[in-house]
């Protein structure tokens, strides 16, 4: 089985591929590790070409769940993947995730996300943090997924299209069995 888990930041996107793989022994590729380097370094922006052929060699083979929602990888990854797990929480929902994660990471626990990158309280005013992402980009990245599930060429995948937390996990019980 191979599983990509999609949807815009703060969705729960992460969190569904580690049960997912804990629950069926799939070998977890989390997209966000590959990408960010030491100080916040963004691999998919500064070095594309090499971001892209890491994803494209860690989800070679089968059983795998990658999560992650860097668009420039799809084409890569869902020729490859059986199904789809599209977590398309309403806003109000997503932002109810990721605001209390990030404050709890830039205040309370002041640690890590990836190695080398503390969430630190003055990344909150960042741009392309995952709160102001979420909320600025929640429409865009909804039709983005759309027309590439629209798209023939993943016309093998199947979908699972997830309104709620209570869709999530029964995407994750069936996928699980």
């Amino acid at each position: 089985m191979r599983v990509m888990v999609v949807g815009i930041s703060g969705a729960g996107k992460s969190t569904f591929a580690e049960r997912l793989a804990d629950a069926t022994g799939l070998r977890l590729v989390e997209l966000d590790l590959l990408n960010w380097g030491p100080n916040w370094y963004n691999r998919s922006a500064e070095e594309p070409e090499a971001f892209v052929q890491s994803v494209n060699d860690a989800t070679q083979g089968d059983d795998w769940v990658a999560a992650g929602g860097y668009s420039k990888t799809w084409p890569i990854i869902w020729s490859r993947a059986d199904h789809i797990v599209w977590l398309d929480l309403p806003r109000m929902q997503v932002m109810r995730q990721v605001i209390p994660r990030s404050l709890k990471r830039a205040f309370i626990t002041g640690g890590y996300v990836f190695p080398g990158c503390r969430e630190g309280p003055l990344r909150l005013f960042r741009a392309d943090h995952p709160i102001r992402w979420a909320w600025k980009y929640h429409r865009g990245r909804h039709e983005k997924i759309a027309k590439f599930l629209a798209d023939p060429a993943y016309a093998h995948l199947t979908v699972h299209h997830c309104h709620s937390r209570a869709d999530a996990d029964a995407a994750l019980a069936l996928l699980a069995t």
